[in-house]
């Protein structure tokens, strides 16, 4: 999702979010929320 601003750096904070976290349901949060700017994303690309 290069042509969106910004992204990346969600991502990577996303990602960095999901390591810190043992807790199994806040893992599981952050994956969901992961996906879902990626689809976000997707579907911006897509338009």
């Amino acid at each position: 999702c290069g042509r969106i601003t910004g992204k990346e750096n969600k991502y990577k904070n996303i990602a960095d979010e999901i390591k810190q976290n043992n807790d199994t349901g806040e893992v599981k949060r952050s994956i969901n929320n992961f996906i879902r700017e990626i689809n976000k994303c997707i579907a911006l690309l897509n338009e």
